[in-house]
């Protein structure tokens, strides 16, 4: 984003999407209102330049437009972790316009991602004990939680069918001589990685979710899924290990790796942009109960890395952290 920036700076959507993701982050740590009816106007703003951009349709395709819809949806998101609610505002009707980065994708995630902030900000908010755990009235909102479950794991499905197959093909990092297939697009993967991570958080939630109603109720069955308990615990820790396993397949190309002697080697083309994109989907890492510990160490020291040579300041303070540290309470 900087280098974009940089360069596209002037461009007045691209500009105050900025500004209104900054001025927000502000208001939100400040609690100042004046900041907040910064952020909203800038907000306007940009949303007034994006629509006229996305009138032509040799403009809907830079990267700036990208930048500027990707900016707005952070404005977005962030809102709605601070009301519990996800307002769509214009950019819905802008975006839904057929461009070259498959705007149908990024939609769907922004919406994904949304249901999965709601759904992870109920279950850390509930005041759950082992010995409550047979309330009826506890029982009853965990098996609601779990219908609602079921149903973003139906919509994670279809936004991964939705991803173009282009994308998909720098994830396939196991091809026949164990090498990429294609080089890997910045942009593309590091906003998968970051909606990966989500989900992550999510099947996390929803398989304590599910153990808690089954310790009480063992015929319990999950909502939609026609397997037994062993089958269905499977086959999302089994999710969880492909996500775990592409998100540091994205970190190891695009800032660094760890050698056969586990000694951490950045890539040459690492930049403050995708390290601070990867920050979030490395502490999904660092505190998924399923990673490994080579999984662990990479992300650890990337964090590192990043918080060192970029002066990334939450970046250092991560990898700091023990892993117990990032757990939240109740459900884990």
């Amino acid at each position: 984003m900087p280098d974009l920036f940089q360069e596209q700076g002037d461009k007045l959507c691209l500009k105050y999407a900025l500004l209104s993701v900054s001025y927000l982050r502000l208001s939100s740590e400040t609690s100042s209102p004046e900041l907040y009816m910064k952020a909203r106007k800038s907000h306007g703003l940009s949303l007034e330049h994006l629509n006229k951009a996305l009138c032509s349709r040799e403009n809907a395709m830079k990267d700036e437009v990208l930048a500027t819809c990707l900016l707005l949806s952070m404005f977005y998101q962030s809102q709605a972790i601070g009301t519990n609610k996800f307002q769509y505002g214009k950019v819905p009707v802008l975006i839904r316009k057929k461009t070259q980065w498959n705007p149908d994708c990024v939609l769907r995630a922004c919406s994904l991602n949304t249901m999965i902030a709601e759904f992870c900000h109920v279950m850390s908010n509930l005041p759950i004990h082992p010995c409550e755990e047979g309330n009826p009235r506890q029982q009853k909102l965990l098996r609601s939680l779990l219908k609602r479950a079921s149903y973003i794991s139906h919509e994670i499905e279809l936004w991964d069918a939705c991803i173009p197959g282009h994308w998909k093909k720098q994830y396939q990092y196991e091809s026949a001589d164990s090498a990429a297939i294609s080089p890997p697009g910045p942009w593309t993967i590091t906003f998968l990685a970051t909606t990966h991570s989500a989900q992550i958080a999510f099947y996390n939630r929803m398989l304590s979710c599910y153990k808690a109603v089954q310790r009480q109720d063992p015929d319990f069955r999950m909502p939609s899924y026609p397997g037994d308990t062993v089958e269905f615990c499977e086959s999302i820790e089994n999710r969880i290990a492909h996500l775990l396993k592409t998100i540091c397949y994205v970190i190891s190309l695009t800032i660094g790796f760890l050698d056969a002697d586990h000694i951490f080697r950045p890539v040459p083309t690492a930049n403050f942009a995708n390290s601070n994109a990867l920050v979030w989907p490395m502490w999904a890492v660092i505190s998924c109960p399923f990673a490994s510990q080579d999984q662990i160490a990479l992300c650890r020291l990337v964090l590192d890395y990043v918080g060192r040579t970029l002066g990334h300041k939450l970046a250092y303070s991560l990898s700091r952290q023990p892993p117990d540290a990032y757990l939240s309470e109740g459900f884990n």
